[in-house]
């Protein structure tokens, strides 16, 4: 079993946007796959199982959290 990266915290409001992106069928499909990614992280799921679920690396999982980390939601 994979060990899990601690979850990712979000502030109020950003669950409910990235599920919004996340369901979209009109965004760009890496927004979205961005999205589902944190979603999962959020959820405190291993970052190779996300990177297996949402078709990236583990290594494109661990950029996506720290830049999330950085920024926020500012680059979606």
């Amino acid at each position: 079993m994979t060990r899990a990266a601690a979850p990712l915290m979000l502030e109020p409001g950003q669950r409910e946007l990235l599920e919004s992106l996340a369901k979209s069928r009109t965004a760009e499909h890496r927004l979205v796959q961005r999205a589902r990614v944190l979603l999962h992280a959020a959820d405190g799921m291993a970052n190779a199982e996300i990177g297996a679920l949402a078709g990236v690396t583990r290594m494109t999982v661990r950029a996506w959290r720290s830049e999330f980390a950085e920024r926020g939601l500012a680059d979606l």
